[in-house]
């Protein structure tokens, strides 16, 4: 028996709730005869100093006169981030949202810090946003099997292709990025002779790899041949 939960339940009557915020946007509604809900809620979104305990219009306001008055800071990267309560946001002295920043804080173990950027020194959210960034932003080599190796730059990355796997820097190629590096020397000679060979003779020769082979015939006197794959 198959049973669609969506279609049991009964669809949302809007015209029972009523945004909070007036417009809908937050997305926080409570139902409309219950103003004891709404005024609860509301609480939950005011801003109120943590140390003065006065109330500003917007937490923007409100950030600006914990740093300008009791010279405490929010973490930037966590107020764009994370979608929490004012009263949930912590601030923090300056030494101690350094801490925060690189170790994570000390009431909190299971918080590490805000992961770093070495190339650009820049801190992130945690270790996906990181991820993504080095993914968009700099170099790392997509035939190694790991993949948490990244260049600051494709000279760098250029190195590790000659080091390391069959890069080709024949004509054009020399100019381009990632197409013309192989994982073996079978694809590396394959790419010379289709794209780089003017004669099938040139090409049967950029196409040919030496090969040493183990000889299964018994009447052969040398065990090892010299073969060659084309």
């Amino acid at each position: 028996m198959v049973s669609n939960v969506a279609e049991t339940q009964p669809p949302f009557d809007q015209s029972r709730f009523s945004p909070i915020d007036g417009t809908g946007d937050c997305g926080i509604y409570y139902p409309s005869k219950s103003d004891w809900i709404r005024r609860e809620t509301e609480k939950l979104l005011r801003n109120f100093c943590p140390f003065c305990r006065h109330e500003y219009e917007t937490f923007d306001v409100l950030r600006d006169h914990v740093r300008r008055s009791h010279h405490y800071f929010y973490c930037e990267l966590c107020y764009d981030h994370l979608n929490l309560f004012p009263f949930e946001r912590k601030c923090y002295s300056r030494q101690d949202l350094v801490q925060h920043t690189r170790y994570g804080d000390r009431d909190d173990k299971s918080f590490k810090g805000h992961p770093l950027c070495r190339f650009c020194d820049d801190h992130f959210l945690d270790v996906d946003q990181l991820y993504k960034h080095m993914r968009k932003e700099h170099y790392y080599c997509h035939l190694c099997e790991n993949d948490n190796i990244y260049y600051s730059d494709f000279d760098l990355l250029r190195d590790h292709y000659r080091s390391n796997h069959y890069l080709c820097e024949i004509g054009q190629c020399k100019d381009v990025q990632f197409t013309n590096v192989f994982s073996s020397e079978m694809e590396f000679r394959a790419h010379q002779a289709a794209q780089h060979s003017k004669t099938r003779a040139e090409a049967r020769q950029l196409g040919t790899i030496p090969v040493e082979f183990q000889s299964t015939r018994r009447q052969q006197h040398d065990p090892a041949h010299r073969g060659e794959l084309i």
